[in-house]
């Protein structure tokens, strides 16, 4: 991916205002969220053998409009009670610090043996219910309330009776609003606000033993996240947020702007927050930052930081994280805005996960108070990120305008632990145990169900590949990638993740295939989205002692929607032909409304008749043989659809690589119609869809539920005989031209085409 770099004001009024905010040591910026990866498909639009137009809807690449960025603060999932207090939608569960891990191993177990199904604790709730508490303090009632071992060992807390937050003396002043009304004609109905009642989310059924087996045994390290301001997170101030955010007016007033110097940028901004709210004045001056200042990338790689006052930042309008900082908390104090600058450690491009400690401060954010309240601000991350061709790459993130404390504290750890606002400060081990999210896992709604609170994975028990569980809304759709932590080279066949519905969670497998150092990425999208996948969260995983490899086939979500299995080749993405064999067999067994269908490419070029499926009615799956033409490698797709599907078209389910390596002969296989899968037909001989000229073949096919069979040679009708108790069997004298098997159903008067061979 490219970088453009901001283009700088033709006239720069040059001047000497020293920033007084300055510190004294320079960070270094932790840039850009992370690379950035934009996954693409091979596969867009085939024509399978009937003709079907078949199309793979993955992954299309689409940025995003940035003026139509909704973030996790989106009011359409809150409820609120105009009669109520604010109330954090965040602090549903706190932790009982006094409660040892074996208690809470127990109290996980006791949930998981009373549980009938397994209810996700909602940040935010789509039901609505009236808080009935003046006091904000979560409770629980075990003989009541349903709560989610999913939860507990997502978010790292327990629910514990008679536990309330105590504020510390952080200079921060809860502010209840005891009358809080919105305009009910315009967004009162998007402003919801989850309340303890109505808490939890039900998910469909409940987590199978062998994964609440492992939940229970596993060490539930006690991670906190819980925000020391509970307050912070209003409705009001996530209603105002958003809308500061979607202001495209806004924006577009802010783009015209040409300061001179940064006294008439301050001009600027304090002329367009007239009559404004705080949340627009603080949205004013991120998003310009956003739009005119560069990361400098040149800077940060050789290591010679120039000046990062924010003077100077204004001038060259390039800067690392120090300058952003320090620019943004210049632009505040000169407004009437206050504002602090938060010195780090930043989980950013050159983040080591492997690594036991940072060497030292490496990033820099600011902390802005409104209204009594601290939030944060990461305008550094929130202006783009660094490409993989280590170019900045401008790129708005609204996530990290007012950020909350949870999600905050995944990537950047303060110094001074006040500043992380969370009711109990983690530390540096713990901090480094968590893995590193991207702004998507927020925004997303993503919970990592297993590991817990944990950056590394390791092999699955009795297996040989890792496992990760993520939890997420019914909309969102996940995909992974393990790449080698030497070269960043991805593996192939070497991830495979899909939805489990019996669990209503997400598989996300990864399977190595060789030992060493590994790098795991979660990506996630919207699925209504055509857009590409956007980085999730990541994990390391490092393998010593593996000896058994194995792959994974590459599948798309229509495979694990059409309850599709594969009987075989099981843990491979690849199949092989058998020695003197022509062809390779894979078997899939799916239910009877799903028809399948295929096809052998080699070099993107596609080998007629190389593909045939039929069903095998005793092992109750599907038999599809793949024929190749050449030595070398060669691409299977498999393809489903529903039989009562309206639509034409076939989707992409999942794809094997073919090696093959001394092929003694080629061959073709007959063309089969419509009827042959409909009707679950079997050919049992000859397979190969050439016959000779002038010689004797033998047609041996099972016909379930036919009325008469026939067959043609050379367009010419034979007379019917050789049909008994649905098989089909009969010898015929080969023509010049063709032979075709037909058959008659149930009222059907006329025949229908079963298959075809060709002559030569």
């Amino acid at each position: 991916m490219g970088c453009r770099q901001a283009k700088v004001a033709p006239s720069i009024l040059e001047q000497k205002v020293e920033d007084r905010n300055l510190n004294k040591n320079t960070n270094v910026m932790q840039p850009g969220y992370h690379i950035k990866s934009n996954q693409t498909n091979t596969i867009n639009s085939i024509d399978n053998v009937n003709g079907e137009k078949i199309t793979d809807n993955n992954l299309v690449d689409n940025r995003l409009d940035t003026a139509s960025i909704h973030s996790r603060f989106s009011l359409e999932k809150n409820i609120i009670d105009v009669n109520s207090k604010p109330y954090s939608i965040n602090n549903l569960i706190i932790e009982d610090r006094s409660s040892n891990k074996k208690n809470n191993i127990i109290d996980v177990e006791n949930q998981l043996k009373s549980s009938k199904s397994t209810d996700r604790i909602s940040k935010l709730s789509k039901q609505s219910e009236q808080l009935d508490s003046d006091k904000l303090s979560i409770r629980s009632s075990q003989s009541k309330t349903n709560v989610s071992v999913i939860n507990n060992i997502t978010d790292g807390t327990s629910i514990h009776s008679g536990i309330d937050i105590e504020k510390k003396d952080f200079g921060i002043i809860s502010h209840a609003n005891d009358n809080l009304v919105l305009d009910q004609n315009n967004k009162i109905n998007e402003v919801k606000l989850a309340s303890r009642k109505s808490s939890v989310r039900s998910q469909k059924s409940s987590i199978s033993d062998n994964i609440m087996q492992d939940m229970i045994n596993t060490t539930i390290p006690n991670i906190s996240l819980a925000p020391l301001d509970t307050d912070a997170f209003n409705p009001k101030l996530c209603l105002e947020r958003q809308n500061a955010i979607d202001d495209v007016s806004l924006r577009k007033t802010i783009d015209l702007w040409k300061p001179s110097s940064i006294q008439q940028l301050i001009e600027f901004i304090n002329k367009l927050s007239t009559n404004k709210t705080q949340i627009e004045k603080v949205w004013i001056i991120f998003y310009w930052i956003s739009q005119n200042i560069s990361y400098d990338d040149e800077s940060y790689f050789s290591g010679n930081i120039p000046s990062q006052r924010a003077d100077d930042v204004f001038r060259s309008k390039k800067a690392v994280c120090e300058g952003y900082a320090s620019l943004f908390k210049r632009l505040c104090d000169e407004t009437g805005l206050a504002c602090e600058k938060v010195s780090g450690y930043a989980k950013g491009y050159s983040f080591n996960a492997r690594k036991p400690a940072f060497d030292d401060t490496n990033h820099a954010w600011n902390v802005v108070k409104i209204e009594y309240h601290y939030y944060f601000i990461e305008s550094t991350w929130g202006t783009g990120h660094m490409a993989e061709n280590k170019k900045f790459k401008r790129e708005l993130e609204a996530h990290y305008f007012l950020s909350q404390p949870a999600h905050m504290i995944y990537n950047h750890l303060p110094v001074d632990e006040k500043w992380q606002l969370l009711a109990r400060p983690i530390t540096m081990t713990e901090y480094l145990s968590m893995p590193q999210t991207h702004a998507a896992f927020f925004e997303f709604d993503l919970q990592v169900v297993s590991p817990h609170n944990s950056h590394a994975i390791s092999i699955h028990k009795d297996k040989y590949y890792a496992e990760i569980l993520i939890c997420c809304p019914d909309d969102i759709e996940l995909s992974g990638s393990l790449k080698e932590s030497t070269n960043g080279q991805k593996v192939k066949g070497a991830d495979k993740v899909y939805f489990d519905r019996q669990n209503s969670l997400w598989r996300c497998q990864f399977a190595p295939r060789k030992n060493g150092m590994h790098d795991i990425t979660i990506f996630a999208k919207k699925k209504s989205s055509e857009g590409t996948f956007s980085e999730a969260v990541d994990f390391i995983f490092d393998i010593k002692d593996l000896k058994t490899f194995i792959s994974f086939p590459h599948t798309w979500s229509h495979f694990y929607e059409y309850d599709l299995e594969i009987v075989a080749p099981l843990y491979s993405g690849s199949v092989v032909c058998p020695i003197g064999a022509s062809y390779c067999e894979i078997l899939i067994r799916c239910p009877d409304d799903v028809k399948l269908s295929g096809h052998i490419e080699q070099g993107g070029q596609r080998i007629q008749q190389g593909d045939f499926i039929q069903y095998i009615a005793e092992k109750e799956l599907w038999q599809c043989l793949f024929a190749p033409k050449s030595d070398g490698l060669h691409e299977i797709t498999i393809f489903a659809k529903k039989l009562d599907e309206k639509e034409s078209k076939s989707h992409c389910v999942v794809q094997f690589d073919l090696h093959v390596k001394d092929l003694k002969q080629s061959m073709t296989f007959p063309l089969t119609y419509e009827t042959f899968q409909l009707r679950k037909c079997r050919l049992y001989e000859p397979l190969n869809g050439t016959l000779k000229k002038g010689t004797e073949a033998t047609i041996h096919c099972l016909l379930p539920g036919a009325t008469e069979v026939n067959m043609t040679v050379d367009s010419e009708w034979l007379s019917a005989q050789g049909y008994e108790n649905n098989v089909f069997k009969r010898t015929i004298k080969v023509g010049s031209q063709g032979v075709s098997l037909w058959a008659k159903y149930a009222k059907n008067l006329s025949y229908s085409g079963v298959l075809k061979y060709t002559v030569k």
